[in-house]
């Protein structure tokens, strides 16, 4: 009987809204939804039915404007159910045109076991998460996201512009954000620690100016010290307008677990680490294991000129169309004691063109010779 149905996908035209097709499905776990003509959710009544909803894929559909709009609104008509998506943990939208937002702040409190966020290919979408509060600091949070994947989304602004509302996302893992050319900055002004986010992602974002310095801001004084602590790859690819990827400070604070660096962009980046001072000043990065920086036409230092950068566990080094750069400051102290073999960690030496290697400057007399034998000169 369809009253025990778990999995449920629909399109086409129907006469019925989407409610009134769900209002005894209450075992249902999936539901797809997809090319549905003149799309209606109908009567939130019906919603409450949805308490085992596990996933909810929403496709090509036209008429969409929001997945779940505001509360209050929506509860001057009747009440929320208790329950209501109380098990719900994927939520993706693929091709929804006229969506300009996925979700009010109002319901996150009904959202708690979200763990999947993925929206494609929604021309409109300006705003992943809505806030609705216009003054009084609360705290709203979605405790077991774990993925956020944003993919060919033109004129998403953010994905939470809350000025007074902080929103906890604390096991996040991933972020992924790729073709969406309208975002100037990726983290909130009031993100709280990102206890667990591991992998950052950063692809074809046209107007992208900042990473961690949210509107050009150092929020870094405002940020827990646990922020980011288990990130260990950053990727950075096509983010034309971005100046630099990371500050020393934020390094100090928060990046001591990051084992992979990769930046590509054909920018105006002209140093990878910033520094607010010329002085001689130690990067340490002690889990770093891979430092691949690609076609970075105007980048002239990876820090200041003074500064050096302690990895001794990096395994792959890449740099390719970065002819500007004058000098790798890596540590090679380590030679000093044996100065006849590289240093131990190191496997990978990838650089072009050859003619701009034999430019560099090192600040070890015999470092150039001895990692000689582990380059390889192509074009990457």
């Amino acid at each position: 009987m369809l009253i025990n149905l778990k999995y449920l996908g629909v399109g086409g035209r129907l006469s019925k809204t989407l409610g009134e097709l769900l209002q005894n499905l209450s075992e249902l776990q999936h539901l797809k939804v997809n090319t549905f003509t003149k799309f209606k959710w109908g009567k939130i009544g019906s919603w409450g039915k949805l308490q085992k909803l596990e996933k909810l894929n929403l496709i090509n559909l036209d008429d969409l404007n929001v997945v779940f709009g505001e509360v209050g609104a929506i509860a001057k008509l009747a009440p929320l159910p208790a329950g209501t998506f109380s098990a719900l943990q994927c939520i993706s939208v693929f091709n929804c045109d006229k969506i300009k937002k996925l979700f009010s702040v109002s319901w996150l409190g009904y959202l708690q076991k979200l763990q999947t966020i993925e929206v494609f290919d929604c021309e409109q979408l300006e705003e992943i998460i809505k806030s609705e509060f216009e003054a009084g600091e609360k705290v709203i949070a979605l405790p077991n996201l774990e993925s956020l994947r944003l993919i060919a989304l033109p004129q998403l602004k953010s994905i939470y512009s809350g000025s007074s509302t902080v929103l906890i996302c604390d096991s996040i893992k991933k972020i992924e954000i790729q073709d969406c050319d309208n975002i100037e900055s990726v983290f909130w002004s009031g993100f709280n620690p990102l206890l667990n986010l591991e992998y950052l992602d950063l692809l074809h974002l046209e107007n992208l100016k900042f990473l961690f310095d949210v509107g050009g801001l150092n929020l870094s004084p405002l940020v827990p010290h646990t922020s980011f602590f288990s990130l260990k790859e950053i990727t950075v690819s096509r983010c034309h307008q971005l100046r630099k990827v990371l500050s020393h400070g934020w390094l100090l604070r928060y990046f001591q677990s990051l084992e992979t660096v990769e930046v590509e962009c054909r920018s105006q980046m002209e140093e990878l680490i910033s520094s607010s001072t010329h002085e001689e000043e130690k990067v340490t990065l002690p889990k770093l294991q891979s430092l691949k920086l690609i076609k970075l036409p105007a980048l002239k230092s990876i820090c200041n000129s003074s500064s050096v950068l302690i990895c001794d566990t990096i395994k792959s080094l890449e740099i390719v169309g970065c002819e500007k750069l004058r000098r790798i400051p890596l540590n090679f102290s380590l030679l000093d004691n044996a100065p006849s073999s590289h240093p131990l960690s190191l496997k990978k030496v990838v650089v072009y063109p050859k003619r701009w290697w034999e430019s560099l400057e090192w600040d070890h007399p015999n470092a150039k010779d001895i990692l000689l034998p582990l380059c390889k000169f192509q074009q990457w």
